[in-house]
């Protein structure tokens, strides 16, 4: 039987030396055995934020916000000429306010319906209702007085945030965010409507991106106390953490986007002696929960998964696993050395073979098998052994 020596000269049998290996691989196998893993699937992942995106978005027809004629509404106060009212014995002249049910009450006449009307259609209406009736001709000019205004509370990361007063034309999600001198700096794209007559029906306006602003845009969005909410955005970093090259933070520019692979590439990669294959993606949503993602590296370079785009504050954890950690073991523990004081590395035999394979054979080969048969059963010469 051939026999391995020390280099003081003690027998080394093959069995003792893989012994502690083997008892450490059973540790290691035992520690990651039973282990349930809570972790959200990506491709779930993805189809969960696709559905909340859907749920928060709905699609919707895109009007027109051009200002157009203005049309008045409850609330408001006219101011109203009409001539010829002398000879009735009755002011030409009359301010009036848009009662709750849509209509002024003039003399004479009565009530009149003038809600969601514009000036011009007032006045005919009004000199419809006297002429030829009660007098012979007449000509009537309407005025806005005062317009009765929608109050809004816009909250948050606002310059001036408060009480805001719209016109009825001017009830936009944008308007009452520039009423109050817009966003700050530490403001987030994101503008959340609280309805005060169902605040369990929230929408959220992205006013980051163009469709979003155009959502905002649009006219008749608001109602008396509704609140409006613009909240602090994240920390403009990701972090990356465990077993990549430089652990730390890397910087997030505003308006950019950034993945996990370019994340992982950004900190030096992974790391080459344990070899992870996995990460664990924390993303903590608006309702204050965290959630803990499943990201298969190899699989996301492979192209077999997408590249998950991160966001300001993700955590993007490399753990160690049973695998990691054997690896770790190997390059640590497993080293024989012969009698010219050679270092044998699992590491290099693997990348060698690995080229070998895809190189062919030949001196490289010969060196192959020296290492795979042991550096000092093939480089001591045979009289060396009792």
């Amino acid at each position: 039987m051939t026999r391995k020596f020390d280099n003081h000269g003690q027998y080394v049998s093959r069995r003792a030396l893989f012994l502690p290996l083997a008892l450490g691989f059973c540790v290691l196998l035992a520690l990651g055995a039973g282990c349930h893993d809570t972790r959200i699937p990506l491709r779930t992942f993805i189809e969960m934020n696709q559905q909340a995106a859907a749920t928060t978005q709905p699609a919707e027809t895109v009007r027109s916000w051009a200002p157009g004629p203005y049309q008045v509404g409850a609330g408001d106060v006219l101011a109203v000429t009409i001539s010829g009212l002398a000879q009735l014995g009755v002011s030409e002249t009359a301010s009036v306010r848009i009662g709750q049910q849509g209509a002024i009450l003039l003399p004479t006449v009565g009530q009149i319906q003038v809600v969601g009307q514009t000036l011009e259609q007032i006045a005919a209406k009004i000199s419809s209702a006297y002429s030829p009736q009660y007098i012979t001709e007449c000509t009537v000019r309407v005025d806005v007085e005062s317009y009765h205004p929608t109050s809004v509370l816009v909250l948050g990361e606002v310059a001036s945030p408060g009480l805001v007063e719209l016109r009825r034309d001017q009830r936009s999600v944008l308007q009452a965010v520039l009423r109050t001198g817009g966003p700050t700096e530490l403001a987030s794209d994101q503008v959340v409507l609280i309805p005060a007559a169902d605040p369990e029906n929230r929408q959220c306006f992205d006013i980051a991106s163009i469709d979003g602003l155009v959502q905002a845009a649009q006219p008749d969005r608001l109602d008396d106390l509704d609140i409006l909410w613009v909240g602090r955005r994240n920390s403009d970093f990701v972090y990356v953490q465990g077993l990549v090259g430089s652990p730390g933070v890397v910087p997030m520019m505003r308006g950019t986007g950034l993945s996990v692979l370019q994340a992982l590439a950004s900190v030096g990669g992974t790391n080459d002696i344990a070899c992870p294959t996995e990460a664990t993606l924390y993303r903590k949503s608006d309702d204050g929960r965290t959630a803990r993602v499943k990201i298969d590296i190899k699989r996301m370079i492979d192209g077999k998964d997408p590249d998950l785009a991160l966001l300001p504050g993700d955590l993007l954890l490399v753990p160690h696993t049973s695998a990691t950690r054997t690896r770790e073991f190997i390059a640590s523990n497993l080293v024989i050395r012969g009698g010219i004081d050679a270092t044998f590395s699992p590491f290099t035999h693997y990348y060698f073979l690995r080229d070998r394979r895809s190189r062919g054979n030949g001196v490289l080969d010969t060196f192959g098998r020296a290492l795979i048969g042991g550096v000092g059963e093939s480089l001591i010469p045979a009289a060396a052994a009792p």
